[in-house]
């Protein structure tokens, strides 16, 4: 049996797989420690996340590129006074998200020569600011953290992939963004994993991100193919906006990036299990990227957002440890990618990852017993608080790889 062509079928998929989740976990780990190793600022200026083993280049948009030779000033100054308010009043809980992608879109106009457009935007993000509104709260969140979640065996609902009421509010505008009340949410992932072959054995790969808003990172989705990887020319910053199912038939979460012409979304159709993610250039109207998956099975679940949570890591330059709830989904996937006139069609794995992290506060560089006990089976040293290896680099995979 060991060597039947079903059985070498089989080993190669799960080392496939098994080379995915390790290649995830590790996208995981430094993304996180890239986000919480700050001091915490609105950083609308920079890409910070550096996810991928292949280069990052940064979106120049720091405040000192906003005037050029043009004799801009005006625009300099009033960058600076809109950054200044949105950060403000980011700090008292009010809406400004839709206001800080305004601000960043001024900046990627402003470095594409279209001051004009620039301006427009700049006016826009004033008014924006001038009509903020306090985000909504919700109820205190009850949970536990725990040393494994093997028990759920479930497959993910609607709720599991947006948690409106419990994780997310909906603001006016349609988006998603974390309750006034919970300052502890810190990071949500709408990230994709995917690998597979054309038949005619050439190798495919891509990571993708949706991110919530700039504070969690700017992001540029990579594609692997023909030997190489490569950065697409957009970046996507958030707003992230929820849609029940009018505008894609299914529900979504769906974003542009700062151009404003390019969509990339993902849908979920949970009667059948089936992920379906885009990337659309609606200026020619051309569909850049389709990947449609039918997950496998049940998820690998991180918790469940109102019940359970388990640690993923400690952060380096703040007390605290991160925990997260949700779920990896894996599934056999089909991606079109379209290059030029011709479009190439690739199968193998795709992974879904949606997870959301909080910080667990601690005090006085000790863990609570909850964190002692969820991850006791890491180390010799039970307390995580104690270590951050050689490099302060969160630990992560904690439980949810290591029973």
């Amino acid at each position: 049996m060991e060597g039947t062509p079903e059985a070498t079928i089989k080993r190669r998929n799960i080392y496939l797989i098994a080379g995915i989740i390790i290649v995830i976990c590790i996208i995981s780990a430094l993304f996180t420690y890239n986000m919480f190793s700050n001091s915490g600022e609105i950083n609308i200026g920079t890409n910070t996340t550096s996810t991928s083993t292949i280069s990052n280049p940064t979106t120049t948009l720091s405040i000192s590129t906003l005037t050029k030779t043009t004799g801009s000033e005006d625009l300099r100054e009033l960058f600076n006074e809109l950054l200044e308010e949105a950060q403000d009043k980011e700090s008292k809980g009010y809406d400004v998200l839709y206001a800080e992608y305004l601000l960043l879109s001024a900046k990627y106009y402003y470095g594409k020569n279209d001051v004009n457009r620039a301006r427009e935007l700049l006016r826009e993000a004033e008014i924006e600011l001038e009509n903020a509104k306090p985000l909504p709260n919700l109820p205190y969140l009850n949970f536990s953290v725990v040393k494994n979640t093997l028990y759920i065996k479930r497959t993910p609902t609607i709720w599991d992939f947006v948690p409106i009421g419990t994780v997310f509010v909906l603001t006016d505008k349609g988006y998603l963004e974390y309750p006034r009340n919970d300052p502890a949410w810190k990071l949500s992932c709408f990230i994709m994993i995917a690998m597979g072959r054309d038949d005619n054995g050439n190798w495919f790969s891509y990571q993708g991100r949706l991110p919530l808003a700039p504070r969690e990172g700017l992001f540029r989705p990579r594609i692997f193919l023909n030997g190489e990887w490569h950065v697409l020319d957009m970046v996507f910053a958030g707003p992230l906006y929820y849609d029940e199912g009018k505008k894609f038939g299914y529900p979504a979460v769906y974003q542009y990036d700062l151009s404003g012409n390019i969509l990339q979304y993902i849908m979920y159709i949970q009667k059948n299990r089936t992920w379906k993610h885009e990337i659309i250039d609606m200026r020619n109207n051309k569909t850049l990227l389709s990947i449609t998956a039918k997950a496998i099975g049940t998820p690998m679940w991180l918790g469940e957002w109102n019940k359970t949570y388990i640690a993923h890591g400690i952060y380096a330059k703040r007390k605290g440890v991160d925990i997260w709830s949700g779920f990896w989904d894996i599934a056999l996937m089909e991606a079109r990618i379209s290059i030029g006139e011709n479009t190439r069609i690739f199968k193998g794995i795709f992974i879904f990852d949606r997870a959301s992290h909080r910080v667990y506060e601690t005090s006085n560089n000790t863990c609570s017993e909850p964190l002692i006990t969820a991850i006791q089976q890491l180390s010799e040293n039970s307390c995580p608080c104690r270590f951050t290896g050689s490099f302060g680099l969160p630990l992560a995979f904690s439980s949810m790889v290591i029973y």
